[in-house]
């Protein structure tokens, strides 16, 4: 069993609803929706990961409101795909761009802690990584469950394992986690075959082509070989 969690502030646009209708499993693979509304990211992560380990869920996947797979039918079977195939790997991320600065729209993986956007995903393949945003993620509950000396806390009357937060030293709830995984000696994959785009309330689209320079933009629009930069 795959639950889904979906983080969301409860409005979403309506391409992402039309995505997520899209979306296929693979045979075999039951899964129930999730959704987590007026919690903070980190919160509803927490809670998302906690109710998948004492479910007794197989995976967990986190589809964030904003998140939207070009590919909507296989982008989600494919991380699952690999989990099956592949049991060294804990976590596996698609790849999607940051968002609110339409000069900055990096996608965000990192190959080792603290460099820079690692762009070898672009070949398509798996490859282990550092981190990849959370926002389109999906987690093997098994190895999950393994982690020890995690903190809890209470919210909404439920006791959550804190496995996202923010701190001076995790800018965000990606690389507390990421930092976390390291420690326990989780495995992070990144899949170059799963990329989405950003989208926000009021439409603007985020693509992390769109950080590259000038002419390797050029050379993707016109869908020609990109070199790496």
């Amino acid at each position: 069993m795959i639950g889904v969690i979906i983080c969301s502030l409860g409005n979403v646009r309506v391409e992402w609803a039309m995505n997520m209708y899209r979306n296929q499993m693979s045979m075999g693979n039951a899964y129930q929706y999730i959704l987590s509304t007026g919690k903070t990211v980190c919160d509803a992560r927490n809670v998302g990961l906690t109710t998948g380990v004492e479910r007794d869920y197989d995976k967990v996947m986190f589809w964030d409101d904003d998140v939207i797979p070009r590919e909507p039918e296989y982008a989600m079977q494919k991380l699952s795909v690999a989990l099956d195939v592949y049991p060294e790997i804990d976590v596996i991320g698609g790849i999607y761009p940051m968002k609110g600065n339409e000069n900055m729209q990096l996608p965000i993986v990192e190959k080792e802690k603290d460099q820079p956007v690692w762009w070898g995903f672009e070949d398509g393949g798996l490859h282990q990584v550092y981190m990849t945003a959370t926002g389109f993620t999906m987690f093997r509950m098994s190895s999950l469950r393994k982690l020890t000396g995690l903190m809890k806390y209470d919210i909404d009357g439920m006791t959550v394992t804190k496995y996202f937060d923010v701190d001076k030293d995790a800018r965000t709830d990606d690389f507390y986690f990421a930092r976390m995984a390291k420690q326990q000696g989780l495995t992070w994959y990144v899949h170059g075959g799963v990329i989405c785009d950003q989208v926000e309330l009021d439409g603007r689209l985020y693509k992390y082509e769109n950080s590259k320079p000038p002419e390797i933009q050029r050379a993707w629009l016109a869908d020609k070989p990109l070199e790496k930069p």
